[in-house]
């Protein structure tokens, strides 16, 4: 547990924060729609894509912290005028790419509940 937090807070607090508002903010939207589906109540197909399109802007905004992470890091390689060890350089390239596979991670979350409420609602408008 400790070495998820450390590998959080490696990450970014300004990039790992705000990934981790949307991956609330979905989980909250995908409890809604699963609520809804077990209580045999309608569902608006927005949730359904809300789901989708949240997931999504994670990656995105992933990408964005590990594209940034890289700029920074290639920046300050640079402007170093002495040789930095490569087992250094590749430590940093594995911090930045943090930002990324959060982002994958929910976005992969959000895609398998996002295809399992379509096909949900497809077979329920087929058996309809």
């Amino acid at each position: 547990m400790s070495n998820l937090i450390n590998t959080y807070i490696a990450g970014g607090p300004a990039y790992m924060h705000p990934i981790t508002l949307l991956f609330l903010f979905n989980l909250g939207v995908i409890t809604y729609v699963i609520f809804n589906h077990l209580k045999k109540k309608s569902i608006d197909k927005k949730w359904i894509e809300t789901i989708k399109h949240v997931g999504g802007l994670a990656l995105a905004a992933g990408t964005i912290g590990t594209l940034v992470g890289l700029f920074l890091a290639f920046d300050a390689l640079e402007a170093s005028k002495e040789v930095i060890p490569f087992p250094v350089i590749m430590g940093g390239l594995k911090v930045a790419l943090i930002n990324i596979l959060y982002g994958l991670f929910i976005f992969f979350i959000s895609m398998i509940v996002y295809v399992a409420m379509k096909l949900k609602l497809q077979g329920k408008s087929v058996a309809s």
